[in-house]
């Protein structure tokens, strides 16, 4: 249940500038939540104490020596500045007690005044429900509170959110091994059946037949019916037909290509239900690494996926069918888990502490209704364009480097990738790793207030995509294969940078609609592992020696890269976007 009272006021900042905006009260499962909305402007107050005066409710804000997206304070700026253009409202300024104020014939106001606070002039039944808000709206991060309120029961108390990043990891891991599984297997599968080239490559790019389908209509009903069950079925739908491929096999090549695009159809929701969990779960100051570690199982599925599923498939008595029916059972029981533990939201959780609850839904814009997704303001939006755009180059470069570099490494260096051991698997490892760091540090980053958020994410996309663009490039130039291998590593790394960047933009810009701004954009990079394979076959031939040839490939890929970066640089934002004229900010401390 929740009540919701809305009270008009007006901004007024430095430059005399006026705003009619509204003063938001919300009450929700017992926590209330104050902010302001107001067309045009986009305030983000956050208080650190509150008291009655006879003019109205005092909100002292915590200061702050340098600007972020979600500076403490009220801040006030039109949504066309840039994002370093705030106006923060600083002792002396016009407006409020001892500062003029200019709050309109109704006689309320948002200002600073002589005293370093913030007044916000209001009526005498609003400030009735509006004492101690310290108390009420202000929380610490409950890792250590509840670790030292449980240590004297004799258990530890693990953060819900935590649990979430380390299953959906898990389901990750899973989601990437069942789309690897069919690669290794197919080998013997072609062998005994008899396929030829032609037909096997059907069976293998089926699979995104499905994928690319069910991205936009994931993400919607994620958001309309909560990403636990979506993001849930999803793995097992994957899971329960991997394990009915071998019988599928000994039908039909044809009944193998439906059970793939079936699969595809089913990991094609993943991503956006999963985004939109994380829009539900995830304080900003938090979501770069919650989203980087729960990501990094894809590649970690990848990494586990090639070498368990060969070992599986040359061992006597087990065969290549074990291969499925082992990771298709794992998948399953993946999913008993899930629904154990996890849930939609933090307000709807069984088990979670009442501390950690409030600081992660005070620290989330308020949800929105369910179903109603704003296509004209997300169409409009030019940071939007900036993900679409950065996430299918960046896949553009990822599927090159996954298909087609272990064929220029046989072919002109004469080393095979897949056959080499450790150092097969070393660039996926690099992968992996910098999806952890990069999350980390973009989070520590924006904690500190160092930078701002949309500089946070330029530096993270622009830097992967140069560091990725240049060291595929320089692999075409390179004939020692320790050297070329570390160049990979090197354009992989790049690869993982981005998930600080475009990977995890989507949720700052919109985090009620992030799943739907996911299916959006996974779609369109969904279509270079179709395209990217064909030009590539066009540009070289399977047996293709000529170095000459191969750097083709790698111009396009960094060309492509370039683009992106410029796109980036010029579009991409850190703030809430969509949707627009309508920014809901809570307050809330973000300072764990």
């Amino acid at each position: 249940s929740s009540r919701h009272t809305p009270h008009t006021l007006h901004l007024t900042h430095h430059t005399h500038a006026h705003t009619k905006a509204e003063l938001h009260q919300v009450e929700m499962h017992g926590i209330r939540r104050y902010s302001i909305e107001g067309a045009g402007a986009t305030p983000v107050p956050v208080v650190r104490q509150s008291h009655e005066t006879d003019d109205g409710l005092s909100l002292t804000p915590s200061p702050r020596s340098s600007s972020s997206d979600y500076d403490r304070g009220l801040h006030l700026h039109d949504d066309t500045d840039s994002d370093h253009n705030y106006h923060p409202f600083t002792p002396g300024d016009s407006g409020g007690s001892g500062g003029g104020g200019n709050g309109g014939s109704d006689g309320r106001s948002v200002g600073s005044g002589g005293g370093g606070h913030i007044l916000v002039r209001a009526s005498t039944h609003l400030l009735q429900h509006q004492q101690h808000l310290i108390n009420e709206s202000t929380y610490e991060d409950p890792t250590s509170h509840e670790r030292k309120q449980r240590r004297w029961r004799g258990g530890i108390y693990v953060p819900r959110r935590y649990i979430l990043v380390f299953i959906s990891f898990l389901g990750f891991v899973n989601v990437y091994a069942l789309r690897a599984v069919l690669s290794v297997a197919i080998v013997p599968m072609v062998k005994r059946y008899h396929w030829s080239s032609s037909e096997k490559g059907l069976a293998l790019s089926s699979f995104f037949w499905g994928y690319i389908v069910t991205q936009i209509p994931g993400g919607w009903l994620a958001s309309r019916y909560g990403g636990r069950w979506v993001y849930g079925l999803s793995i097992f739908s994957t899971g329960a037909l991997t394990l009915l491929t071998p019988i599928a096999a000994d039908l039909s090549l044809w009944a193998v290509i439906a059970v793939r695009a079936l699969e595809g159809l089913g990991e094609g929701v993943s991503y956006p239900a999963m985004h939109c969990i994380f829009g539900k779960w995830a304080p900003a100051q938090e979501r770069t690494l919650m989203v980087g570690v729960a990501y990094a199982g894809a590649h970690v599925g990848t990494i586990i996926a090639f070498p368990v599923s060969g070992i599986l498939a040359d061992t006597p008595g087990l065969g290549w069918q074990s291969v499925f029916y082992i990771f298709g059972g794992v998948a399953l029981g993946w999913l008993a888990l899930w629904l154990f533990f996890m849930a939609n939201t933090p307000d709807v959780h069984p088990t979670i502490s009442d501390q950690e609850r409030k600081y992660i839904l005070c620290a989330l814009p308020p949800e929105k209704k369910a179903g109603n997704v704003p296509w004209a303001d997300i169409a409009l939006c030019p940071a939007f364009w900036a993900i679409l755009v950065n996430h299918t180059v960046a896949n553009w470069g990822f599927y090159t480097l996954l298909t087609e570099l272990p064929s220029f490494f046989k072919n002109v260096l004469g080393f095979n990738l897949k056959s080499s051991g450790i150092l097969s698997v070393v660039p996926y490892i690099g992968l992996a790793i910098t999806f952890f760091v990069s999350g980390w540090i973009a989070d520590q980053l924006y904690k500190r207030g160092i930078v701002s958020l949309t500089i946070i994410r330029k530096f993270f996309q622009c830097g992967g995509l140069i560091l990725g663009g240049t060291s595929l490039v320089a692999c075409g130039f390179v004939e020692i294969v320790p050297l070329s291998v570390s160049l990979m590593t090197l354009s992989l790394v790049g690869t993982g940078m981005m998930s600080a960047g475009y990977g995890v933009n989507h949720l700052d810009i919109a985090p009620n609609h992030a799943g739907v701004l996911m299916g959006l954009t996974n779609t369109a990079g969904t279509v270079p592992g179709i395209v990217s394979p064909i030009l590539t076959g066009l540009l070289v031939s399977d047996d293709d020696k000529n170095p000459a040839d191969w750097r083709n490939v790698f111009y396009i890929t960094a060309g492509l890269y370039a683009i992106g970066a410029v796109v980036y640089a010029l579009l991409a934002s850190g703030r809430h976007k969509i949707p627009r004229n309508r920014q809901l900010i809570p307050v809330y401390d973000d300072e764990p």
